[in-house]
């Protein structure tokens, strides 16, 4: 190439580059022809899919800090009601359930003992008694003879004999009630105590049975997170407070979402809600609760947020539990009002503006931000359009 050629081909090479720029920035330009309309304002924020109604459940209460986990559903799995859901670690709560049951037989051996000695006894005090009462008439008809018809030192014989049945006769009548009492005593001492170990064992096999959860009705089940973050498992320990098991309806789902704070005073319960799910899934809900309590939305976070609820309006199941959805919410509507994209919106001097047909600048008065929209208050007119 010759030394002319080279600096002729510089500016033509530069010129080309211009030319091409000047065709990409024609290519990205883009403009809008401004149409008043009713304009929805509107928050677009991502949600997850939650369980309407959804039963939790940890270890129960124990004298020990933690709990043992021996036997576990399996994650996802579908249970009728009764399954068993979680099983504890019980053993100690198991060796005194069995200590009271043999306690309980032993005391209930000694009280089918006792009964069948009482009643021996009773037999024996009849016997005893029909004895005294015998030789009380027997001395009583003896002492009727007149006296001189026997010796004087066989009728006193006669008449002590007499005395001595009648003192024996009247301790075996007050005997009676005296031995029926301690009978009684002896009875109810062992059905006191027999009573105090029946509620005893009674306490421990409930407890026993708090051990092992089952579930009281059908669902899906969604294991728990240890304090790592990890999903809890056989022969690990589980604490006071921690959810172990989750057992949900999925056939009746919420979204679950986060909003910043800023943005949630506009929300009310029963406003519009497009869900946008995957493939483009499009399903129509409503707000269900938002929450009056703002907090960190996470640990190391400033972001503040406030949770919000959206519930599904239609019947559609293709939304899945655990997913995550595009959520597009209604809070207000201006009518008959100009809303532009905010890729359109430039500022000079710090005031907003468009850039219009002619390529002139002019100043707009911005109002509310809708997602990438603005809605100009003043500045723009029906039919004008603007470029960007």
């Amino acid at each position: 190439m010759s030394k002319s050629l080279r600096y002729f081909s510089l500016p033509v090479m530069l010129a080309l580059a211009l030319t091409r720029a000047d065709l990409v920035f024609a290519a990205a330009e883009q403009s809008l022809i401004i149409n008043a309309a009713d304009q929805p304002l509107t928050i677009k924020v991502s949600g997850l899919m939650v369980p309407r109604d959804a039963l939790r459940f940890g270890a129960p209460p124990s004298h020990s800090w933690q709990s043992s986990i021996v036997e576990l559903a399996t994650e996802g799995a579908r249970v009728n009601t009764g399954d068993m859901l979680v099983r504890f670690d019980a053993s100690k709560l198991d060796d005194r359930a069995r200590k009271l049951t043999g306690e309980l037989a032993i005391k209930q051996g000694e009280l089918g003992e006792l009964v069948e000695r009482q009643a021996k006894d009773i037999e024996d005090e009849k016997v005893a008694f029909a004895a005294a009462t015998s030789m009380a008439q027997k001395a009583a008809r003896k002492t009727s003879q007149p006296e001189n018809l026997i010796a004087r030192m066989d009728y006193k014989i006669l008449v002590e004999e007499k005395r001595i049945a009648n003192v024996l006769l009247e301790q075996a009548q007050q005997r009676k009630p005296l031995s029926e009492a301690l009978r009684q005593a002896q009875r109810a001492e062992l059905e006191t105590a027999i009573k105090q170990i029946e509620s005893q064992l009674k306490v421990a096999q409930t407890r026993l049975a708090t051990f092992t959860i089952t579930a009281p009705r059908s669902g899906l089940v969604i294991i728990g997170l240890d304090q790592r973050g990890g999903k809890l498992d056989v022969n690990m320990p589980a604490y006071p407070g921690l959810v172990v098991v989750e057992l949900v309806d999925d056939s009746r789902l919420d979204i679950s979402a986060e909003i910043p704070e800023q943005l949630a005073a506009s929300l009310a319960t029963g406003q519009p809600v497009k869900i946008v799910g995957d493939g483009g899934l499009e399903v129509a809900g409503v707000v269900g609760s938002v929450s009056q309590t703002v907090r960190r939305q996470s640990r190391g976070s400033l972001a503040m947020v406030r949770d919000v609820s959206i519930r599904p309006t239609s019947d559609d199941n293709s939304l899945r539990l655990g997913t995550s959805v595009q959520l597009i919410i209604q809070t207000a509507k201006w009518s008959d009002a100009i809303a532009i994209p905010s890729a359109a919106v430039s500022y000079r001097d710090g005031l907003p503006g468009v850039r219009l047909a002619n390529g002139k600048w002019k100043h707009v008065q911005l109002g509310v931000r809708s997602e990438d929209q603005f809605i100009v208050l003043s500045g723009l007119e029906d039919g004008q359009e603007i470029k960007w």
